[in-house]
């Protein structure tokens, strides 16, 4: 299989690495947490969500404290998520964490597409007048395929950088709109929203038995393990646990500040009657509601690439795996770090036969072009064709958070952290018991997230 050789892409910077990691995360759930708090009780949701945000921060340090020594040992070819999971779990536990990757990124992209379904041609329409708009699957073939698809065919995370910025701009002027709309016009939107903002308020309600099916949202809000790899592995040779926390700490409390702000404006104006994309619950003649639902399909539209770079490595990473041998896997992992980060290989690579690889011609060359652009034309045109005939956004995130999610967030992290001292000699973070803890939390997020998203 012929490859190519080609000058190795910038590292992201810190600051460049926080904000791919807060637009890894935060995406759908800036409309989507309100109905959350909603469904779980306004008290209970708010538990919830630092509580979320807490173990995600604990886990996330956790996965690179671990994989770091590890790495620098010469145990690891390459700092990556799965070769984690098989030296501390075993083959099984490789597999899991590549079906809970793919899965959870795949569904967060469906999910992206009835987001932007949902949003911009109904924008646009209001916008323009135009005829054009009316045609809402024309008009989200065009967007995706003539902006999102060219951006989704880069091969580095690195080069999405400039668009994280924009996105969390963007949010920020979205929380001003919505601000406006709540000090203008409540309840001209209690009373004439047909009906589905009831303007019920329960602001000390300590829980509610739904808030076992509106979990997993909280989950998917927060959980963003699946990219944390190749953002790591962006850093080049800024790549170490220390710079990782400071990453780390920044994206969650960024990713949660202003979902929940936005939260917090949208339920003080719709109350228990809001809905899972908070926009639906808007008077779609509002031209400046329009004007935020337009901003806020841009900054999904920019998140989209990211979750479809994560399945693409996935699924390679399976290719290889189940159709080639042990060392073409290992070739395909570390040819992907070349493609993410490489300015410093040895910042990235320190084994001795990773070394020698890319002391080869594999240490010059990218994932195949046909391989590359072919899973990623794939996985772009299944993901959009779901989207398309998909309308149900609090279900979908739901049970993706709570299934795919809760794997790659809770369970895999804190099985890694309670094994990892018996196997390797290495102290997890916060302890042994800590670790377990996170485990049993995880399987018991999945079960009943998993049961109660369909009852």
């Amino acid at each position: 299989m012929s490859t190519k050789s080609v000058t190795p892409p910038v590292p992201s910077t810190i600051p460049g690495a926080i904000f791919n990691m807060v637009n890894a995360i935060m995406g759908a759930g800036l409309v989507s947490l309100a109905y959350a708090w909603a469904q779980a009780g306004f008290m209970f949701g708010w538990f919830l969500f630092v509580f979320t945000a807490v173990v995600t921060a604990y886990t996330l340090e956790l996965l690179i404290n671990l994989a770091y020594p590890l790495f620098n040992k010469n145990e690891l070819p390459v700092i990556a998520y799965e070769v984690l999971c098989e030296k501390i779990l075993g083959i099984w536990g490789r597999r899991v964490v590549l079906a809970a990757q793919f899965l959870f990124a795949f569904g967060i992209s469906v999910g992206y597409v009835v987001i932007i379904h949902d949003e911009i041609p109904t924008a646009m329409k209001q916008l323009t007048k135009a005829g054009f708009f009316d045609h809402e699957i024309l008009v989200v073939l065009v967007v995706f395929v003539g902006i999102l698809l060219p951006i989704a065919m880069l091969r580095s995370v690195s080069a999405l950088a400039m668009g994280s910025y924009f996105s969390f701009a963007t949010s920020i002027v979205l929380i001003g709109i919505v601000s406006y709309e709540l000090a203008t016009d409540r309840e001209d939107l209690c009373e004439g929203s047909d009906g589905s903002g009831s303007c019920e308020y329960e602001y000390l309600s300590i829980g509610k038995s739904s808030a076992l099916s509106v979990y997993g949202i909280f989950v998917f809000t927060k959980a963003c393990h699946h990219a944390q790899f190749q953002i790591y592995r962006s850093l080049g040779p800024k790549a170490t646990p220390d710079n990782w926390k400071i990453v780390v700490r920044w994206a969650i409390f960024l990713s949660s500040l202003l979902p929940a702000l936005s939260s917090m404006i949208v339920y003080a104006t719709f109350g228990q009657g809001v809905d899972s994309d908070f926009f639906k619950n808007y008077w779609k003649s509002s031209n400046l509601i329009s004007i935020a639902r337009l901003m806020f399909g841009c900054v999904i539209g920019m998140a989209f690439p990211m979750q479809l770079f994560v399945c693409r490595e996935t699924l390679q990473i399976i290719i290889a795996s189940y159709l080639g041998k042990k060392e073409d896997e290992e070739k395909a992992l570390i040819i992907q770090a070349k493609d993410e980060a490489v300015n410093d290989t040895a910042s990235l690579l320190t084994n001795e036969e990773a070394k020698e690889l890319l002391g080869s011609e594999h240490g010059r060359e990218q994932t195949p072009a046909l391989l590359h652009y072919g899973t990623t034309l794939f996985l772009f045109s299944v993901a959009l064709g779901i989207g398309i005939s998909t309308d149900n956004l609090g279900s979908v995130l739901s049970l993706v958070g709570g299934t795919a999610g809760s794997t790659i967030g809770f369970i895999l992290p804190g099985l890694i952290g309670y094994r990892c001292e018996q196997i390797c000699g290495i102290q997890p973070t916060g302890g042994r018991l800590l670790a377990g803890a996170t485990a049993v939390f995880g399987v018991m997020t999945f079960f009943v997230t998993s049961i109660f998203t369909f009852v």
